[in-house]
């Protein structure tokens, strides 16, 4: 919502590939770290090395990929390259390696992730059509922290009241009360 704004307030105009570079890599990544838990789960049972055998050959094709594309579209379309891989990855074959050979039910889990983040992505959403309707490159740093703060404030509210389960409240608010 702010980070294009953000990347020209900080490394000027000239930077602009920079944002689209980090969603391009930051937006599959979430995948990943949504499902981390996966990962200690393989780790136990000892099949971690499907997961490198999967790396390896998604960074094999990455690289190709990245020969044709980097010509016409640049780091951008490096970056797009690499987030493709890492969602083919960690979306779809590890996906598919939790659910079929390690006995996880990824189905409900993902449900459950969809359930709990519906709320926050109308909330982002929301917020990125309300910059949309201001002119590009028209914050100064002032602006820019209040309208992350405004975010912040939003976010957090419709997480507690909507997304987050009564554990998490419970773990969120006795760190609040111990802190006084």
């Amino acid at each position: 919502m702010l980070g294009r704004d953000f990347v020209s307030l900080w490394a000027g105009q000239g930077y602009g590939d920079a944002f689209w570079v980090a969603v391009a890599v930051m937006i599959p990544l979430t995948v990943d770290l949504i499902q981390n838990l996966g990962l200690t789960i393989l780790q136990v049972m000892n099949r971690y090395a499907f997961r490198g055998k999967v790396y390896l050959a998604l960074a094999a094709v990455n690289i190709l990929v990245s020969v044709f594309v980097v010509p016409r579209w640049g780091t951008v379309g490096s970056a797009v390259s690499s987030g493709v891989c890492m969602f083919l990855g960690n979306g779809i074959v590890m996906n598919w390696y939790y659910q079929a050979r390690a006995g996880l039910d990824m189905k409900l889990f993902w449900r459950e992730v969809a359930s709990c983040g519906a709320p926050l992505v109308v909330v982002a959403a929301a917020f990125v059509a309300v910059r949309a309707l201001m002119p590009v490159g028209c914050l100064d740093w002032v602006q820019l922290v209040l309208l992350g703060l405004a975010y912040l404030l939003v976010y957090l509210a419709v997480y507690l009241g909507i997304s987050a389960n009564f554990q998490e409240r419970g773990i969120i608010f006795g760190m609040i009360n111990r802190s006084r």
